[in-house]
């Protein structure tokens, strides 16, 4: 089958995939209520625990959201062994979970579909996420979504400075050639990114004012 064609489905099956809407089903089954509607508005974990109040909601909407990275890679793997058809699953089960066809192109912020995604291409892109977004929180800005945005950005760019070697070693998805590797990372955090830059501007605005 011609490989244009392949990436194609791959794109749209896990675009679908990614857009089912976990936060929304969940909370409209356990409280009858419109996440939409509710707080940030934001289709996700956070928004789902941080309005219901309830743990089991937001750890079943984070892993329910996780697995949607992982399934979309999965199907992607068993259609086409190419990492080309990894990257584009991952950038487009991402693309689904912030910019859901269910919930009119409303969503998430990416970042537990993206982490499943990363999960089966290269788990190191999780930890040096998670140890920028923690050095964030604590040293620059204690405020979640700047904190967010500063890992989302410095995570690629520190894949620059990382060893082949390391990257191979710590690769679940075999020997992925840097280029394609950085390629996939950035445009993951750029779709994260879109997603965080209205909470930074309210965050900023009323600095601004003062």
């Amino acid at each position: 089958m011609n490989e244009t064609l392949i990436l194609s489905i791959i794109s749209v099956i896990s675009y679908l995939i990614g857009s089912v809407p976990s936060a929304y089903i969940i909370v409209k089954l356990a409280t009858g209520n419109d996440l939409r509607k509710m707080g940030t508005g934001n289709i996700g974990a956070m928004n789902s625990y941080d309005e219901t109040k309830k743990k089991w909601i937001g750890v079943t909407v984070f892993l329910l959201d996780l697995a949607k990275g992982i399934i979309a890679l999965i199907i992607s793997k068993f259609l086409d062994n190419e990492f080309s058809g990894l990257a584009f699953s991952a950038i487009f089960a991402v693309i689904g979970h912030n910019f859901s066809i269910f919930l009119k192109f409303k969503g998430g912020r990416g970042l537990a579909t993206a982490t499943g995604a990363m999960m089966l291409i290269n788990p190191l892109f999780i930890i040096i996420w998670a140890v920028m977004y923690e050095l964030s929180i604590y040293l620059i800005n204690k405020n979640i979504h700047v904190s967010c945005a500063l890992a989302t950005i410095l995570t690629p760019l520190l894949l620059l400075f990382i060893p082949e070697s390391l990257l191979y070693k710590t690769s679940t998805a075999g020997q992925i050639p840097i280029t394609q590797l950085l390629f996939c990372t950035s445009a993951v955090c750029c779709v994260i990114l879109l997603k965080h830059i209205e909470p930074i501007y309210k965050f900023i605005r009323p600095i601004n004012l003062e």
